[in-house]
């Protein structure tokens, strides 16, 4: 899905303890930079214009304390119950370890 950040506005991506909070209301945003035909347009107009073509990120990331239990926070009673099949509680250490391993960036224990 291609996203439009109007002008002084700041695109935050969700990730996986929201997620894990929200009881998947919140999905974890998957991030990926494509150059489309729209892309490339505007890299012409620029170039024309005499404009810059830098592009600028800025990255903030936020975690859980590891100590801290995550647990369904969002929705009604039954709305948590019905979520906490899939989201099940965890420390929020244990749950990023988890993740470490899923993606080979750490060895199981």
């Amino acid at each position: 899905m291609s996203v439009v950040v109007p002008d002084g506005c700041l695109l935050v991506q969700a990730g996986m303890e929201i997620e894990h909070l929200t009881g998947g209301y919140i999905k974890a945003g998957y991030h990926e930079v494509l150059i489309t035909e729209k892309t490339l347009q505007q890299v012409e107009v620029a170039k024309s214009q005499g404009k810059h073509l830098w592009r600028i990120s800025s990255t903030l990331f936020s975690h859980v304390a590891s100590d801290h239990m995550l647990t369904v926070m969002y929705g009604t009673e039954e709305e948590k119950l019905e979520a906490k099949e899939k989201y099940k509680d965890i420390l929020a250490g244990e749950h990023v370890n988890n993740d470490l391993k899923f993606i080979k960036l750490k060895k199981d224990d």
